[in-house]
């Protein structure tokens, strides 16, 4: 039980930084819409893959839960 404890704070962890990262990134993409500067694309696309890795962590997660409410 304890291992299911440890893996739902891991899911809210990574859900949490998802949210927050996804925040962050709408704002850069409605300040910087027009922008031509390197820098602010090449931020929102690593925010968009950091995302995408967040995703992946939390089905990684997700699995392991069901592994372990299945024993």
């Amino acid at each position: 039980m304890k291992d299911l404890y440890t893996i739902l704070d891991e899911l809210y962890e990574i859900e949490h930084n998802q949210e927050s990262l996804e925040f962050i990134l709408a704002l850069v993409e409605e300040s910087f819409a027009f922008s031509e500067h390197k820098e602010i694309r090449f931020l929102i696309n690593f925010s968009k893959l950091y995302i995408k890795a967040l995703n992946r962590d939390l089905s990684e997660l997700i699995e392991r839960m069901d592994e372990a409410l299945s024993k």
